[in-house]
This record gives C-alpha cells, structure tokens and sequence, in this order.
C-alpha cells in the first residue's frame, strides 16, 4: 500500500470562477469551502482550466474525500472489533505525521 501522508484534512471541494478566462473556457480550483469564502489549502493551489481540467479537478476530490470515508470506516470497525491488522492498515493510512 501507498503511504499516503500529510494530505490537509477535510473535505475538499471543485469551486469554478464565475468568470470566464481569456480563451473563453470555465476555470476554478480545487478548495476547502463549497461556500462563497475561498479556503485554500496550506501550502497548495490547484487550478483547473477548461472541461478536462474539471474533469481533473473532480477526478482528484473525489479520491481525496474517499480516502477519508475509508479511513474513517476502518477505525469504525476497528473500534466495534478491535483486530491488529486493522490497526496496522489504519496507520499506515494516517501516516507517521498523523499516527
């Protein structure tokens, strides 16, 4: 398995410019608010351009944020069952940062 440390915490969130850019194509970025108030993540800014760029964009929350439903159901059945694998699988998810 992948160690996947260090990620923001939180769910994140495909918000899209109101504007246009100049080539005429929707643009946006990859945030922490579904709300009106930008909430960058600490130390990153994605930018999408365009509808593969939102695709993109889509593509990489919606992996963030399975990461964090599954990590959050294995301690759900690690605290109902208690196994050691579980543990170890939960860790190795929460990395040495987040252990």
């Amino acid at each position: 398995m992948t160690n996947t440390t260090a990620r923001t915490p939180g769910t994140l969130y495909v918000r899209t410019n109101r504007h246009r850019s100049t080539n005429g194509q929707p643009w946006g970025w990859i945030d922490r608010s579904p709300g009106p108030q930008q909430v960058s993540i600490d130390g990153l800014r994605i930018e999408w351009n365009g509808e593969q760029g939102h695709a993109n964009a889509a593509f990489i929350v919606r992996a963030a944020n399975s990461h964090d439903a599954a990590l959050a159901e294995l301690e759900r059945l690690h605290a109902l069952h208690g196994h050691a694998e579980t543990a170890a699988v939960i860790a190795q998810m929460k990395g040495p940062a987040n252990g």
